[in-house]
């Protein structure tokens, strides 16, 4: 069988023998590289060996002869040991010198410049008195180009051999394996690439062999491909049926999906939040057909704080946590805003991981508006219960100091010679007078703030003023009762600042006036301190601290309130408007500030 390695065709049809037969060549070559090196270095440190023996044979059979012939100055004896030396093998020149190095005899070619070795030997001679004398030297240059020479056709002999044998080699492991596996495998190709899963009359996959031969690896491969395929066809026939019934599932799922009627959108989106499918409702709802609304669902979002918890709800859901309902608030797509509640569940594969998460989308925007509506109404009704009870209020406080005026006036003129109580009534005119005068203020204040029409005046004030005035009026409010009043100021009540003193003033009366109508024991704080400077502008925090009555959580919702009070009871008892703290809050505001309450 004729073939070149290099042939391209071969490469394509039969790879893995062209490799096999590769391999086989590179490693036999190094193996025989490797071999022919040691056993040339072998053979040249024999040959190296066997020209030191020569002349190690020549010192000891030879020198004393050649002493013999210098000593005697018999020149032709000397000429001819040395022409006898020169006919060894790969001996180029001898040369012997006398003790002055001048040359007594020499033969070859003293400019012979190839790969030698040289030796020099001295020669001595004894005489018959057993004294010894050196003659000279004996010098003996050998050549190794035939040492190189031999060590080359050996390489070559050796070299031309093993190719010609790994060639043959490798020929007949490509052919075997060719016969053996490559044809078979291209046939298990051609079956595998035909094979039709589909098909009712499939190709076995079969080798022509003999009968006697052994079952192999490639029968092994040919039973298992048979298997696979048969496998495949059941597979594909179960996959058929699973399929089948899912599309009649996903057909009746649709239809009823379709016919969802109201508020109702069904979806499902991945782990990433993208939908990946959405009923037709949704256009319904919220404008876009299914395959617009296939997005991320963050982008229908609007900035609603109520929308803030709906990554935790979906992170939670897709870690496999149920979650509860909850409402998020999207655009529709001409710009209006829907309010959806949300009921979403995690949906697992066989090895219980979550895979995507459904839910069910119901549009309340009606729904909510409507309660909205409801509530608003409950409250505009609660709001008119609460001025009817104020015009009560105002009815019976305005009444009652016009009364008192009025009696008191009567009596005053009746007893106004003989009877020395008369100091006492004109005190309690004195005092119903300014209760009235107060309750007008606060309507008065009261009607400017809701008509705009009440502004502020900047003067220059000491804030030490403010708080002495108040003091002074509570001092006498709190005559005969066991309160303490306690006043702290910062530094700042000692500096000049600009502003409107008479309202600051009337908001710190009727919170201190508060403090004092409801706390019968204890004491009362006033606490003023600077929270912020910026250049000539300070911003002051008034913390006015009793220990009276005391408030539930719904009356401090509503303290601010326009005409109310914490209880209504407390009118009969305590009197007020209910105007105080809403005036008290509007001016406030009016002063770039807030107020609040903490019971």
């Amino acid at each position: 069988m004729l073939f070149s390695f290099s042939d391209r065709s071969l490469r394509k049809k039969q790879p893995l023998a062209f490799r096999l037969v590769l391999l086989i060549l590179l490693f036999s070559s190094f193996v025989t590289l490797i071999a022919t090196s040691v056993q040339l270095l072998i053979e040249y440190r024999t040959d190296l060996g066997q020209i030191e023996s020569r002349l190690n044979d020549i010192s000891n059979t030879h020198l004393k002869a050649l002493s013999q012939s210098v000593w005697d100055y018999n020149d032709a004896q000397t000429d001819s040991l040395l022409q006898g030396l020169k006919q060894l093998p790969d001996m180029a020149w001898l040369v012997i010198r006398d003790t002055r190095g001048e040359i007594i005899a020499s033969v070859g070619d003293p400019s012979f410049s190839g790969e030698r070795i040289k030796r020099s030997y001295s020669l001595r001679f004894q005489d018959i008195n057993g004294d010894t004398h050196t003659l000279g030297e004996l010098e003996i240059v050998a050549s190794l180009r035939h040492v190189h020479q031999r060590l080359m056709d050996r390489v070559l002999i050796i070299l031309g051999s093993q190719g010609v044998k790994t060639f043959l080699v490798s020929s007949f492991i490509f052919f075997l394996f060719h016969h053996l596996v490559t044809r078979h495998l291209q046939h298990l190709a051609h079956v595998a690439g035909h094979i039709d899963i589909t098909a009712r009359d499939r190709p076995r996959v079969e080798f022509q062999r003999p009968a006697h031969q052994y079952h192999d690896e490639l029968d092994q491969v040919a039973n298992a491909l048979n298997g696979m395929y048969e496998r495949l066809q059941t597979d594909m026939q179960k996959r058929a049926e699973i399929e089948a019934a899912l599309r009649q599932s996903e057909e009746r799922y649709r239809r009823l999906v379709e016919k969802v009627s109201g508020g109702y959108i069904f979806y499902s989106h991945g782990l990433d939040g993208v939908f990946t499918f959405v009923s037709p409702s949704v256009e319904r709802i919220l404008g876009y057909t299914p395959k617009q609304f296939l997005i991320h669902f963050a982008e229908t979002l609007t900035d609603n704080p109520i929308n803030q918890k709906v990554s935790y709800y979906t992170g939670q859901c897709a870690a496999g946590i149920q979650q509860p309902d909850y409402l998020i608030e999207v655009y529709h797509k001409k710009g209006t805003i829907r309010l959806l509640e949300i009921s979403e569940t995690p949906t697992f594969n066989e090895q219980g991981e979550v895979i995507s998460i459904d839910g069910i989308a119901r549009d309340v925007t009606d729904r909510r508006r409507v309660e909205k509506a409801q509530k608003e109404k409950e409250v505009a009704e609660a709001s008119n219960q609460l001025k009817s009870e104020f015009l009560a209020n105002m009815s019976h406080e305005i009444r009652t100091p016009m009364n008192a005026i009025i009696g008191l006036t009567d009596l005053a003129q009746q007893h106004y010679d003989s009877d020395p109580k008369l100091n006492d009534y004109l005190k309690n005119i004195s005092i119903s007078s300014h209760s009235l005068l107060r309750i007008i203020n606060d309507i008065l204040d009261f009607s400017k703030i809701e008509a705009g029409k009440l502004e502020l005046e900047q003067s220059d004030f000491l804030l030490s003023d403010v708080i002495e005035q108040l003091a002074n009026l509570v001092r006498i409010q709190l005559a005969d009762r066991p309160v303490e009043a306690i006043l702290c100021a910062s530094r700042e009540c000692r500096y000049r600042l600009r502003g409107d003193a008479l309202r600051l003033g009337q908001v710190l009366v009727n919170l201190v006036g508060n403090a004092a109508k409801f706390t019968e024991e204890g004491e009362i704080e006033l606490r003023v301190e600077t929270t912020k400077r910026e250049g000539n502008r300070i911003t002051l925090a008034f913390s006015i601290r009793d220990t009276g009555i005391g408030m539930t959580e719904q009356q401090v919702d509503t303290l601010f309130q326009t005409f109310t009070q914490a209880d209504s009871s407390t009118t009969r008892r305590y009197g007020g408007t209910g105007l105080g703290l809403s005036i008290s809050k509007s001016l406030v505001q009016m002063m770039e500030g807030r107020i609040g309450v903490t019971s």
